[in-house]
Parts: structure tokens; sequence; C-alpha cells
């Protein structure tokens, strides 16, 4: 991992693009939307790269949206270890914008 001195998110990322946004040392936003990234295509994601530097949120912006995506996308990843869920849905971000 490159240190890039600060921490920051680049959010909206894909299975195309996290190991890029990974390796640079920077978070990788999973946003959950229709059509775009589903809970299944998250749990791939973390099955392949882990639970570290994961944001785990949804969009409800201008297209269809689901508001609770990311509660679905928790729900739907049940079988994984308790703690590694508790990072990606919210201690990471805790550390990430030390809250």
């Amino acid at each position: 991992m490159k240190d890039v001195g600060f921490l920051a998110v680049i959010d909206h990322a894909t299975k195309e693009t996290v190991k890029v946004i990974l390796d640079a040392g920077y978070y990788a936003g999973l946003t959950v939307q229709i059509g775009k990234l589903s809970a299944e295509n998250v749990y791939e994601i973390v099955s392949e790269f882990g639970f570290e530097r994961f944001v785990l949120n949804s969009d409800t912006g201008f297209d269809k949206a689901d508001m609770f995506a990311t509660a679905k996308a928790v729900r739907f990843l049940k079988g994984i270890e308790k703690s590694d869920i508790e990072k990606l849905a919210a201690k990471n971000a805790i550390k990430l914008f030390r809250l």
C-alpha cells in the first residue's frame, strides 16, 4: 500500500476500480445503488479484498434509489463474521472520518 499521507475515500468503487483505489492507499466507498453496485457485488469485493479500508454506503440521488440499500446489504452479508460486517458498515468510517 502506498502511503498517501492522509485519509480519503474514493466513492462509487466497483469491482473494476477497487484494486487501484486500495493500491493507491485510499479507502474505497462501496455505494450500493440500483443498477450499479448490488449487495452481491459487495460480497464479491470483500471476499476478494477483505474488510479493511472499505466504507459501505448508499445513494439516494437522482436515479432510481433504495434508501435502505445499505441495511439490505448488511443483512445479505449475515453469514460473514460480525466484526467484519461492523468494520464495513461503521468502524472503518469512524476511523476514516476520525469520529
